[in-house]
């Protein structure tokens, strides 16, 4: 490799980095945070029910259609995707100002766009600049514990509006960064279309190994999402007279940091081929917790440790699946991980709306957990070769 290419491709690396922590700054100030609170405040929640659905509705289509195309991954689609994120943010400050819901709802589809088409790209782009996963998945972590600090900080203190202006903000400089970036100009992929010809996803390959772990780390992933906005932002349970804001925020800063440094010490002292038992018996044990008011918030910071060692490996996994079933790269894993995600978020607002109490997220959580288990240890002896 000749010394130009060579610097090329860490400068890529670098501004793929630049580029996801601008845009990640964007999704907690505006989505994760002022999104979630604006739904509530407005709606209630059914507020937050409906944002969820709609974002996973648009996000799954999105993801579907982009899957089975020919388009190649390139800065267009990220391109498209951030202006979608923008109208979206612009449409959280129509809420902001007039609330009305319906604002919301243009915001989560437009979200859900921008969803199904930024991390399908996202992934190739750090394929294609050889990033290491792990490497990223921890610096993406870290940096949102600082970020959620900082977000609910912002929005108790100076409000939603500011917020959604800073989210603004950030998304117009990674937009101007990409435009004018050719270090990641990853249009030309001819891979791509070669692979996609080569083997067409049916509905039969939704009952394959690698579509059932994807379907059930997406349901897993955003049942414990869900179910933190809508126990704490509801106010189901509360710490003591702090703001539902703040204990959000603390609540996510915490299982984020866990979930970043409680994997990494488990790497250096266990064996990787152990590490999977260990992230679904955590995750048990932690949905166990969500049945007691007093255990509720230890089960939810926990759980997050458990999906935070599988998600990794559940990812290489589920791709090396694909591959083995001709399916090439195309983004077949976020396809099947967002319909996991839409049906948790359909699942849980049905038994949140029947019995707005904390034994819908322990009944929810749990199963998805336990049937992780079983595809698991099924695989393991061979039952899904």
């Amino acid at each position: 490799m000749n010394a130009e290419k060579y610097n090329k491709i860490n400068l890529g690396k670098f501004d793929i980095y630049w580029i996801r922590l601008l845009i990640q700054t964007a999704e907690i100030f505006g989505w994760t945070v002022v999104g979630y609170k604006l739904a509530y405040q407005i709606n209630g929640d059914y507020g937050i029910i409906g944002l969820n659905l709609t974002m996973l509705i648009s996000a799954t289509i999105t993801s579907g259609l982009l899957s089975k195309s020919d388009f190649s991954f390139g800065k267009r689609i990220i391109k498209n995707a951030v202006l979608f994120r923008i109208i979206s943010f612009i449409s959280f400050i129509c809420a902001w100002r007039i609330e009305e819901y319906e604002f919301i709802i243009i915001g989560g589809i437009c979200s859900g766009i921008f969803v199904g088409l930024f991390w399908p790209t996202l992934y190739k782009w750090q394929r294609r600049a050889g990033i290491d996963f792990k490497d990223w998945n921890a610096f993406d972590k870290f940096s949102a514990i600082i970020l959620i600090i900082s977000a609910v900080l912002i929005v108790e203190w100076l409000g939603s509006g500011v917020l959604l202006i800073l989210s603004l903000l950030f998304l117009l400089i990674s937009l101007i960064i990409i435009s004018n970036n050719e270090n990641i100009d990853y249009e030309k992929d001819t891979i791509d279309h070669a692979m996609n010809k080569t083997y067409k996803f049916t509905w039969m390959e939704t009952f394959k190994y690698p579509a059932i772990l994807a379907w059930l780390e997406g349901f897993l992933n955003n049942s414990v999402g869900l179910s933190r906005f809508l126990v704490i932002l509801s106010g189901t349970i509360v710490i003591g007279e702090l703001p539902k804001i703040l204990t959000l925020g603390g609540i996510i800063a915490v299982s984020t940091l866990f979930g970043a440094l409680i994997p990494k010490v488990l790497k250096k002292i266990v064996p990787e081929k152990y590490l999977v038992n260990i992230g679904i018996l955590i995750s048990l044990i932690s949905a166990s917790l969500l049945f007691f008011e007093s255990t509720w918030f230890f089960g939810i910071v926990t759980i997050t440790c458990g999906s935070s060692i599988l998600f990794p490996i559940f990812k290489s996994e589920v791709e090396s699946g694909f591959e083995k079933l001709n399916l090439g790269d195309r983004c077949w894993r976020e396809y099947c991980r967002n319909q996991g995600r839409l049906s948790s978020s359909i699942i849980l607002g049905i038994f949140w709306v029947i019995n707005q109490a904390i034994i819908s997220t322990f009944i929810v959580v749990t199963i998805s957990s336990f049937f992780i288990a079983i595809v698991w240890f099924t695989k393991s002896k061979g039952k899904w070769d």
